[in-house]
């Protein structure tokens, strides 16, 4: 799977200046009840920790940057909503990196990211707050020099909760946060030039990461 995560704020406009609406029974037939098709997409701010391990090395970064997550599902109850999830994570251009506890610099522009795919459940309580669980399959990538070292796929997960307002019969603008999970094999191979000017070569067969992220939502159902 290749992993591309972008930088992305949507739907900005109105967020706040609705207010928070009942569900059926107090508004008119079927409005603000998820039913049927079923698309959402969050974009935010996030902050990531990545831990690289190997037989003798260890690499850790960690930084600010953005996350963007896309879901495509179907409302099976007007309270739960079945989709596929699609989630991406990037850090800041040359993020805080240590070696075995050395920090790391780099006159080449460098950054991490993760991405996944999965099954996902959200569950929407009366009062238009959220919980979703995404679990899947995902990666991580380093990306320098206009080059991507992919991790192999391994298990991936999501856990968020956030707080919606409608705006109409289709359309709801909201805030959410949550944290992403990613642990896959890696086949990486880091190569540093110390003070002496002799090459090292750190062999990391293992990342986690772990991202939190806060930002918008919306929904079209």
């Amino acid at each position: 799977m290749k992993v591309h995560a972008g930088v992305g704020v949507l739907f900005l406009l109105g967020l706040g200046l609705a207010p928070s609406s009942a569900r059926a029974g107090v508004t008119p037939d079927g409005w603000h009840v998820h039913r049927g098709f079923y698309f959402n997409t969050d974009a935010g701010f996030a902050y990531s920790h990545y831990d690289f391990t190997g037989p003798a090395d260890k690499v850790e970064a960690h930084g600010g940057g953005a996350s963007v997550d896309f879901r495509f599902g179907y409302a099976l109850t007007p309270n739960f909503v079945l989709s596929l999830d699609l989630t991406g994570t990037a850090t800041v251009n040359k993020p805080d990196t240590t070696l075995n506890g050395a920090t790391l610099r780099s006159n080449t522009d460098y950054h991490f990211a993760s991405a996944s795919a999965g099954a996902g459940l959200t569950w929407y309580f009366d009062n238009d707050l959220f919980l979703g669980l995404t679990v899947g399959s995902g990666q991580a990538t380093f990306h320098y020099n206009n080059t991507d070292i992919n991790s192999d796929n391994g298990f991936a997960a999501q856990a968020r909760m956030g707080k919606e307002w409608w705006l109409g019969d289709d359309w709801g603008l909201g805030v959410v946060g949550g944290v992403d999970y990613v642990s896959a094999g890696s086949n990486m191979r880091l190569h540093v030039i110390d003070s002496s000017g002799s090459v090292y070569t750190a062999y990391l067969d293992h990342v986690d990461t772990r991202t939190f992220f806060v930002g918008f939502t919306a929904t079209f159902n």
